[in-house]
This record gives C-alpha cells, sequence and structure tokens, in this order.
C-alpha cells in the first residue's frame, strides 16, 4: 500500500506494528512521535491522474493490466484506482487481468491477499497495456515490466524500495540537526536514482514530474511533522507552493499542506482569545488557517473538506465527533465550491448525529467555555435510588483523539446485564488544544461527578468501576493510583478512586514516552502521571487485557505493572493475547467473558 510520506505502503506490519489499524491510535508507544509519523506513511493510499482535470481532458481509453505472481500462498489481486477497488482471483499459474478507462497518466495500487498485503504501485498509460511478472517472496525486488510504461514502472518499484527502507524510527529519534542531515540524504538518494531510471532510458515526463515534486514534499511533510514551522522555515517554505491544484493526487502535498495548517493551527489556537472559547478550538483554528491560506478554490476545497471530515473519520487525527459543530458546517456549505465535498461531509454529519443515541446525554463538568458530557445508559426498569454497580468507559485516542460514542457497544451489554454504563467525554489535545493533565483531571471529575449524583442515577457509589481502552485505560488506571491532578476548585472530599479497573490496551506505563511527553507540552510531569510508577498497597482490584505483539503500549509493561501490583498486595489479573493493540473478534469475545467473571467475582454482576 501506498504511505503517506512517501506514497508507497509497504510491509505495512513490518514497518507499523504501531499503527495497525491506528484507526485512532497512532504508532508505537515506546515512541508515539515516530509512531504518528509510521503510521502517516502506511496511513492512506496515494492515487490519482498525473494531469489536472478540466474541460478539456481526452476521451477515456481502455487499458489493461495484467500480470502473474509466481509462488503465491493465494490468489487474491485487489487493484485500487481514486479509491474504487477491483477485485481479481488468479489463475492457477498466478496470472491475473484488470480491464479500466483512463483519461489521463494515471497512478494506482496492486494489493496482493497474502502475507502483509504488500501493496505495489503502479503507473498506467491510457490505451497502452501494461504486463507485471513478480514473485510473491519478493514483490518489489522481483517485479518486471512490459509495455510503453515498462521503464516508469520499474523506475517506481525501486523507489519504492527506497522509501521501503528508511529508518523512519531513527530519523525521528535523531536530533534535529542530524534529523536535518539524514534527511537531506535521503531526499538526495531518492533523486539521484530518479535521474538514474531518467538517464537509462527518456521516461515519460508527467511520471518524472510528479515523482520529483513527492519527493520534495516528502522532505517538506517529515520536516513539519519533526520540527514544526521553526528555525529557517520561512526561508524553507519561500521554495514551496501552496496552491497548486495540480498537485493534490500527490499524496505527500496533500498530507504536507494538511500538517502545515495544523501546525499553524497550533500557534494561533494558542495567541487567539477568541477560540479559546470554542470547544473545537484547533479544528476552528485549521479552518481559518486554510482560509486564509489556500487562495486556489480546489485546493481551498481539498483542506476544508479533509478538516472536516476528520471530525467524522477514523484516520491521521480524528475523529472528534458531530457535537458544537453547527457553525463549521454552515461556514464549510457557505465557503466549499464543490458539490460533491459538501455532500460528503453532510452525509456524514447526518450519520454522526444519528450515531450519537445514547439514552441520555447530559454534561457533567463545564470549564470555562467547554462543557462534557456523559452518555449514560441506564438500566431498564431501575429508577432513581436503586444500588446497581456503574462502568465507567474512557475512550482511546492518544490523548489527542476519539469521541465518548466509541463507548456505547460495552455500556449497552453490561447496562442489559444490571450495570450502569457511562462513556465520558473529556478534553482532548487536537480539538481543544489541551493536554493529558486537563485528561486525567476531567476523568477524576467523571468519577467524583458519578458519585455526587448516584441516587438520581441508580448508583451504588460504593460499586464503581472505571474501565478504559488505550490512552483511555491510561485515563482509568490514573482515577485510581495517581494522587492530585485534580481540577482545581474540586471537592476533593468526594473520593475519585473506583472500586475496580478493567484495563484493555492500557499505557499505564508513560514515564518515558516521547508522544505522552510532546503532549503534555511542559505542563506536567510524565513521571508524575504514569499509573505503573505509583504502583502501592491499597489499590483497587484491577483485570489488564493486553496483546503480547502491542507494538503501541509493549506487553512487558502491562506484565511489570501487574506483577507490581500483586507484589503490592493488590488484585492484577494479566489476561494475554496472542495479536496487537486492536484486537480480532474472537479476542473481543474472550475480553467480555473475562470482565464478566471479573465483575461477578466482585459481586458486581449476577452469576450466569
Amino acid at each position: 500500500m501506498f504511505c503517506d510520506f512517501c506514497g508507497y505502503k509497504r510491509h505495512r506490519a513490518k514497518l507499523c506494528a504501531k499503527g495497525q489499524a491506528m484507526n485512532i491510535s497512532i504508532g508505537s508507544r515506546s515512541s508515539w512521535l515516530v509512531g504518528v509519523a509510521i503510521f502517516l506513511i502506511l496511513g492512506a493510499t496515494s492515487q490519482g491522474t498525473v494531469a489536472p482535470t478540466g474541460e478539456n481532458r481526452k476521451p477515456p481509453k481502455v487499458t489493461v493490466l495484467r500480470g502473474t505472481i509466481a509462488h503465491a500462498p493465494s490468489k487474491g489481486v485487489t487493484l485500487i484506482l481514486n479509491k474504487d477497488r477491483q477485485a481479481a482471483v488468479a489463475g492457477d499459474d498466478g496470472s491475473f487481468s484488470f480491464s479500466v478507462q483512463l483519461q489521463e497518466p494515471t497512478y494506482a495500487e496492486l494489493e496482493f491477499d497474502f502475507r502483509n498485503k504488500d501493496t505495489l504501485g503502479v503507473f498506467l498509460l491510457p490505451g497502452q497495456p501494461l504486463t507485471l511478472n513478480c514473485d510473491a517472496s519478493d514483490i518489489f525486488g522481483t517485479a518486471r515490466f512490459t509495455g510503453k510504461a515498462a521503464a516508469e514502472n520499474e523506475a517506481f518499484a525501486r523507489l519504492q524500495i527506497i522509501y521501503s527502507r528508511i529508518d523512519y524510527d531513527r530519523l525521528f529519534r535523531s536530533s534535529p540537526d542530524e534529523f536535518l542531515l539524514s534527511l537531506h540524504r535521503h531526499e538526495e538518494e531518492l533523486k539521484s536514482d530518479l535521474a538514474q531510471s531518467s538517464s537509462r532510458v527518456p521516461l515519460d515526463a508527467g511520471f518524472l514530474r510528479f515523482e520529483g515534486e513527492r519527493i520534495k514534499y516528502f522532505g517538506a511533510l517529515l520536516r513539519v511533522m519533526r520540527l514544526g514551522l521553526s528555525g529557517d522555515w520561512k526561508e524553507y517554505a519561500s521554495q514551496l507552493d501552496f496552491n497548486d491544484s495540480t498537485l493534490l493526487s500527490i499524496d505527500t502535498y496533500s498530507r504536507f499542506l494538511s500538517r502545515y495548517t495544523k501546525a499553524k493551527a497550533f500557534e494561533r489556537a494558542a495567541s487567539d482569545p477568541v477560540l479559546k472559547t470554542s470547544i473545537n478550538q484547533v479544528t476552528e483554528a485549521r479552518y481559518a488557517v486554510a482560509i486564509e491560506t489556500y487562495k486556489n478554490p480546489v485546493v481551498r476545497n481539498a483542506q476544508l473538506h479533509e478538516i472536516l471530515l476528520n471530525q467524522f473519520a477514523e484516520g491521521d487525527d480524528g475523529p472528534f465527533g458531530c457535537k458544537g459543530i453547527e457553525s463549521l458546517m454552515s461556514r464549510f456549505d457557505r465557503d466549499c465550491t464543490d458539490p460533491a465535498l459538501r455532500a460528503d461531509i453532510d452525509k456524514r454529519y447526518r450519520e454522526c448525529l444519528a450515531n450519537r443515541n445514547a439514552p441520555v446525554i447530559r454534561p457533567y463538568k463545564t470549564v470555562g467555555s467547554t462543557s462534557l458530557d456523559a452518555h449514560i445508559f441506564p438500566v431498564a426498569g431501575a429508577g432513581p435510588g436503586a444500588k446497581n454497580p456503574a462502568f465507567l468507559f474512557f475512550h482511546g485516542g492518544g490523548w489527542a483523539a476519539g469521541m465518548p460514542e466509541w463507548g456505547y457497544g460495552v455500556c449497552r451489554r453490561l447496562a442489559a446485564k444490571g450495570i450502569v454504563g457511562i462513556s465520558f467525554e473529556y478534553r482532548l489535545r487536537w480539538p481543544h488544544g489541551t493536554t493529558p493533565v486537563e485528561s486525567v483531571a476531567d476523568a477524576k471529575s467523571a468519577v467524583r461527578w458519578t458519585r455526587l449524583h448516584a441516587a438520581e442515577l441508580g448508583i451504588d457509589p460504593e460499586r464503581i468501576v472505571v474501565a478504559g481502552f488505550s490512552a483511555g485505560g491510561h485515563l482509568a488506571a490514573a482515577t485510581a493510583i495517581i494522587p492530585g491532578y485534580d481540577e482545581p476548585g474540586e471537592d476533593t472530599s468526594v473520593s475519585s478512586v473506583p472500586a475496580a479497573m478493567v484495563l484493555s490496551s492500557a499505557a499505564v506505563d508513560v514515564a518515558v514516552e516521547p508522544w505522552f511527553s510532546e503532549c503534555l507540552a511542559g505542563r506536567g510531569d510524565a513521571r508524575a502521571l504514569s499509573p505503573a510508577q505509583h504502583v502501592r498497597s491499597g489499590l483497587p482490584p484491577a483485570i489488564v487485557f493486553h496483546g503480547i505483539k502491542d507494538g503501541l503500549e509493549g506487553f512487558a509493561k502491562a506484565e511489570a505493572f501487574c506483577n507490581n501490583m500483586r507484589a503490592a498486595g493488590n488484585r492484577c489479573e494479566l489476561i494475554p493475547f496472542k495479536g496487537g493493540h486492536f484486537r480480532e473478534p474472537a479476542d473481543w469475545a474472550v475480553e467480555e467473558e473475562r470482565t464478566d467473571e471479573f465483575l461477578q467475582s466482585l459481586g458486581f454482576l449476577k452469576q450466569k
């Protein structure tokens, strides 16, 4: 698959054990910033025409792409073109064939349904057949092409190999000076390889321009992600074009624009007092930056669409949900001149509203102009005064993204079994411009609010269970373990300590974690906010679910946490899974069963 840095996704699982689904969560928690980078590399496709669209486009021509894969363990092959997927089954000899209609030279992807679903990018010319022969053991290294675009595709395959061999983890861990030197070497290697390919045989002019620009904005994207807009950014940016709509089909260009917009938005949100009153202040800031920066209507439409898309779709930054964006939606309808993009966002907005369907949604906390909601799933037939246990859920998303709707499934399931389920909204880095310090304070406030309103919610205040996934697991553990970090002015005589913890792929040890420290932005001490560093006797019982191949939250951290809990005289059950950070369906079923058994052992859930 293509990658967002370079345009090519290769060996997704190998390069990014971290961003595996990272539908939300992003990268190796041993270096969360690196994980964000690697997820962006591996996160999205880059297909599209080399030439811009317009009224004078040529009539479409049929282009046939065929090939043979030797020694393939399975026969599925998929052609991905402009996000459309066309599947085929290879013959017994490994042969496959696709037919598409093209108006302009176009990039597409071939996804092979074996091993890590390696995906090879291909360059297609309208009306010109292309044949690929390769071996499943090394698709990129053995790829050989015939056809008018054979030279371009062999050059393309070599570039994909170079991009995939870059040690992004090491690159992002290096000092700023070392980073710039290493990045320059990588850029020069890519340029040199492209020049050598062109010197051997003349290459399509559109292909050469496309790949040259991809390399250029590959460097710009990595630079913004690693260094922001610091140093000699203004001088560097003078060689970049922020309003060339013909470059939008280059994924590194579109991703660079997105990251640049976000970097400018953080600067703006930090200094604009009006934005600080918004519950979606970073999103609002990004929108304002996009309006100011992108004068080309096609580029502006694309950036505005992406900003709104982040509210609803799992990806680099989001989702954040549809709360409080009515004004933003109205402005998008006014400012975006592309009817198709407006229709897409409107559809997603309506779906988001429809999915925000907890039986009760009410505010539990207000900080300034920001109101935070509790999404409540009461026990059927249990009115005020009932004494049911409560299950408080905190979603994942790296203290930066996510929404309470992600907790609806577990809350609804437990409510049907006699436990009040509540999924809590809390402040996040990207929509609210806050840090994990505020997230922890919100989680503690959620427990206190539940205790204070236990009677009206039909809850036993002594039987409150906290739970969370990933970063949400960190917050759940923090309510029980981390001293201090309460909301200023809150009544701390009301305990924020729960009766039990259910932690899933939880970030229990954030003491040495670059992404967590970056999110803190100097607002707190990572060790002081790390549950693993505060284990002591007298803590609530816990059950911890963790994948032994978790590349986001290392299994060793979860294992050490539980061992230390038990050594201190606390109950801690560690349930390992064979996979990584995210569960397979069968594993989720096991997690549900073991959670129920844990709650039954505490007397919070009736025996079957």
